[in-house]
């Protein structure tokens, strides 16, 4: 079970509800000026960081989007980014009922009584896309690390110097999980489990789960086997390739 805050009733609540199994998670996308910028990418990996959390609980998550008619430049552009940034959130249907829905800010709130997620607003300079003109699994994984470096309701200003740090960062625990890889395997400590989900069940905290990551590569106490497991669990989480580099140690 997950807990995190309706941006309706204004108060924390529990997902799935008492009693299910299952859920329809719809994403909304605004695209305002028909194009898909950093408010729909934020969304899109809140989202899908909320899909992955449940997974991991046991329960079913049926994912949609729901998105303005885009052109045919700018619609294969959307699945591009849904592509480069590992999200797991199938493309767009007609049915707009779901028990969870992900707004950007401009969104207008579904009705009815499905708990609704709205993400803060998210800005960048006109040199910052979301999607750079040649993007590889890199450029994505380093801004969707920067993405859930702040609290998802929070104001996030994406700069060329954010997305730096991010990729700096990045680039960082990979190495270690590479390195750590080599030792003899380890199972995720205790402890590593009970934060993260604790974590998760405050409303998502992602700045939260990249600090627990940096706790666990600075622990001199864990053995390198559990460091590298304990990374690779929180990993499918946070959904940012710290594998990626395995046997380039």
């Amino acid at each position: 079970m997950v807990h995190v805050f309706d941006a309706v009733r204004g108060n924390s609540v529990a997902l799935p509800p008492p009693g299910r199994r299952a859920l329809r998670l719809r994403v909304h996308l605004e695209c305002s000026g028909l194009v898909a910028g950093w408010d729909e990418v934020r969304a899109l990996v809140v989202a899908d960081v909320l899909l992955r959390a449940l997974e991991m609980e046991g329960v079913q998550v049926f994912p949609a989007i729901e998105a303005p008619e885009l052109p045919p430049l700018e619609a294969r552009r959307l699945d591009r980014l849904l592509d480069c940034y590992d999200l797991r959130v199938p493309e767009a249907d007609s049915d707009p009922h779901a028990d969870v829905h992900v707004l950007t800010g401009g969104s207008s709130t579904p009705r009815g009584s499905s708990v609704v997620l709205r993400v803060g607003p998210t800005s960048a300079p006109a040199p910052v896309p979301p999607l750079p003109a040649d993007p590889t699994d890199h450029d994505a994984s380093a801004r969707r690390c920067a993405l859930l470096a702040t609290p998802y309701r929070d104001p996030l200003a994406v700069s060329a110097a954010v997305l730096t740090d991010a990729a700096s960062a990045l680039a960082g625990w990979r190495a270690y999980v590479a390195y750590w890889s080599q030792a003899p395997s380890a199972p995720v400590p205790p402890t590593v489990r009970d934060r993260a989900r604790g974590l998760l069940d405050a409303d998502l905290d992602t700045p939260g789960l990249l600090g627990l990551l940096g706790e666990v590569a600075d622990d001199p106490g864990l053995p390198d086997g559990a460091r590298f497991e304990a990374s690779v669990w929180l990993d499918r989480v946070l959904g940012i390739q710290l594998g990626r580099d395995l046997g380039r140690a």
